[in-house]
């Protein structure tokens, strides 16, 4: 699983590369103009860390989905489902590739934007612990208890990863639709948007039919209404890795 999990970082390691470069200049532009006394470079450095931000995600989830096809799609980089792998195996290491990689680049997001937020906060208002002073706030002006609240962005941020995975691994499905059993059919493309399409919006739909009615007012509320996306979450991720795997195992035509 390391090797290829190894595979995939040396196949994308030169988009991401592109990525890092870009980021750290974006990040040296916001610290001269936190430095500085243009506040228009200040907003401007911040709302381009912002799109950036934006963009490494976008990235991360199309590059997992255009990789993938891009093997189907090519007989040389076919070769690595008729390694000494399972098929599953493979699969699952573009899985967790993608979500490790996007998992860093958040770590990575995440750390720059509480550093650039404490350096404003320390600019402009003399805090110089933005943590502990969002704390008081939070606690005494706002009246939530900051653990609750932890947990519950943590629930939260767990669904949405779990509901990016599923739509990256419905996507495999769809993909792998396309190239076995629509293989040499006129419409394929049509076909898998058409199957992507209504895996998402009907996984969609049915979480929001069955936890859109929850009332959220603590964190037991919260949870129960982000049951049911994690649970159709979780089943579909599982359908969709053990489905691609058959289909490329039964279905495929080199």
């Amino acid at each position: 699983m390391l090797k290829l999990i190894k595979y995939e970082f040396r196949k994308t390691r030169t988009a991401f590369s592109i990525l890092l470069a870009v980021i750290a200049a974006l990040q040296v532009y916001y610290m001269i103009s936190i430095n500085g006394s243009s506040e228009n470079n200040i907003a401007v450095s911040a709302l381009l860390l912002f799109f950036a931000a934006l963009a490494t995600a976008a990235v991360v989830f199309i590059l997992g989905i255009t990789a993938y096809s891009g093997e189907l799609k090519t007989k040389t980089s076919y070769l690595i489902f008729l390694t000494p792998n399972t098929t599953l195996g493979v699969i699952t290491a573009k899985m967790l590739f993608t979500i490790l990689a996007a998992i860093l680049f958040s770590a990575l997001l995440g750390g720059l934007c509480l550093y650039d937020l404490s350096r404003l906060f320390e600019k402009y208002s003399g805090y110089t612990d933005l943590a502990g002073n969002l704390k008081d706030i939070i606690e005494q002006y706002a009246g939530i208890d900051i653990t609750n609240l932890w947990f519950q962005l943590g629930f939260s941020l767990l669904a949405m990863m779990l509901n990016i995975v599923r739509a990256l691994v419905t996507a495999y499905l769809a993909i792998t639709f396309s190239a076995t059993i629509m293989q040499n059919r006129k419409g394929k493309g049509l076909v898998t948007f058409l199957i992507y399409a209504a895996i998402v919006y009907g996984a969609g739909a049915l979480s929001s039919a069955i936890g859109g009615a929850t009332i959220i007012t603590d964190t037991g509320s919260l949870i129960r209404a982000m049951l049911p996306s994690i649970a159709i979450s979780l089943a579909l991720i599982l359908i969709s890795l053990f489905g691609s795997a058959w289909l490329l195992e039964k279905k495929v035509s080199l």
